[in-house]
């Protein structure tokens, strides 16, 4: 291949703008709002893209936003993944997946441990390395469909920079125990906050007091009032209280939304906590007498750099012994076998194999979703992303990756 693969510089800033701009459905933006999207955020500088050119013309590009991602109790430094274009002259080359590889390798040698993102197609993904690493049920109902209470917890509107550093801090403390939440900057928190139309409310436990938990909303307003819905973009609960107060808040909403959309961590069972589970989703086919109820919906994927490092940063539950047996096409020095000994949750971790010990063979993907706790050893094995020669060790091997399940509410 002619391409040569490098680091953006400034003077690409033109050429970027116009590979990306006809490479998405919305092209017939006009280059300025472009150049304003690409450029105009604080924290997305051209010092963090890459670019494929041919005969000196930028052909491709994409970007590694540095930031750190909280899974299993530990901030990893990890890069995300995103404004993948490619030229109309260049499709079907695999220009981004070598593209991205020499990114990838690049930021490994940097110190990044590991990588996120949100996948235009999760296949192609999955060949460089990424697994899917979260999932949400998606429920659209009428707002009495929410349980209400008759006291609870303070529910208030967010207006004030008090009550936005609020939000904030909030979510810094509660992304500690989650696992693939993302630490924010202000320019996040303004991006996500500063949009016509956008809302949000927190939870307190009383007037003054702490903040327990937040939801960001917007609305959809078209046509008639019964197509009128609001959406909740994200919400976040530390306890059950506070979660009850949210779902109270939610179903106070029935005289200005006909429809509210939220989405829940499957392990929350919404639709067990809804007085009406029936969804009012359009679209969805029937299955004689069966009731749509919600739609799973996937997302994030996530991706090890480095696999000693980040199986020793990690926290792991109990005590065992085992071999992972670990092929990765992208970051060779990831593949073969690794010795994996835990103890009171704690890895050691080294090149060879643990002698007498299961040993475990899988893909860097799938091990990237036993890691974001997406998948267990004994689902993988089941699925055949995953062999194992001692299968009755799969119990013990469960006991050593169980965890929250993932997901990540920031887009990048």
């Amino acid at each position: 291949m002619s391409e040569t693969i490098r680091p953006a510089r400034e003077e690409d800033r033109d050429a970027i703008v116009d590979v990306v701009r006809h490479s998405f459905t919305s092209a017939i933006r006009p280059a300025e709002e472009w150049s304003r999207e690409i450029w105009g955020q604080e924290d997305r500088g051209v010092e963090h893209m890459w670019v494929a050119e041919d005969g000196g013309e930028v052909v491709a590009t994409c970007y590694l936003l540095p930031f750190r991602q909280w899974v299993r109790g530990v901030p990893l430094r990890s890069a995300g993944v995103g404004g993948v274009a490619v030229s109309v002259t260049h499709r079907r080359r695999g220009l981004a997946a070598r593209m991205l590889r020499e990114a990838l390798v690049e930021a490994r040698g940097r110190g990044v441990q590991a990588s996120a993102l949100f996948p235009f197609r999760a296949g192609f993904y999955q060949r460089l390395g990424y697994g899917l690493a979260g999932e949400a049920d998606q429920v659209i109902v009428p707002p009495r469909a929410f349980p209400r209470l008759e006291e609870g917890p303070l529910v208030v509107a967010v207006r004030s920079p008090e009550g936005r550093a609020a939000v904030a801090d909030f979510y810094a403390e509660w992304i500690r125990g989650q696992n693939g939440q993302i630490e924010r900057s202000p320019s996040s928190w303004r991006r996500l906050l500063d949009p016509a139309g956008v809302g949000a409310v927190r939870v307190m436990e009383k007037e003054g007091g702490d903040t327990t938990g937040y939801a960001v909303f917007r609305p959809h307003i078209a046509g008639e009032r019964r197509d009128r819905r609001l959406e909740v973009v994200e919400w976040a609960w530390s306890d059950d209280e506070a979660r009850a107060a949210l779902f109270d808040w939610a179903g106070s909403l029935a005289d200005q939304w006909s429809r509210i959309a939220v989405r829940t961590q499957p392990v929350d069972r919404i639709l067990d906590r809804l007085r009406e589970p029936r969804s009012d989703e359009t679209g969805s086919p029937g299955w004689e007498l069966w009731f749509a109820a919600s739609t799973r919906m996937r997302g994030p994927m996530f991706s090890i750099l480095n696999v000693p490092e980040v199986l020793g940063s990690i926290r792991l539950t109990g005590d065992a012994a085992f071999t992972l047996e670990v092929r990765d096409d992208t970051l060779t020095e990831n593949s073969g076998a690794w010795g994996v000994r835990v103890h009171d949750g704690a890895a050691e971790i080294e090149r060879g194999e643990a002698a007498g010990a299961p040993r475990l063979s899988l893909d860097v993907s799938t091990l990237a979703r036993l890691v974001a706790g997406d998948l267990l050893p004994s689902e993988a094995a089941h699925v055949d992303l995953a062999r194992i020669d001692h299968p009755e060790a799969l119990p013990a091997l469960d006991a050593v990756f169980r965890t929250t399940s993932p997901w990540t509410f920031e887009r990048f």
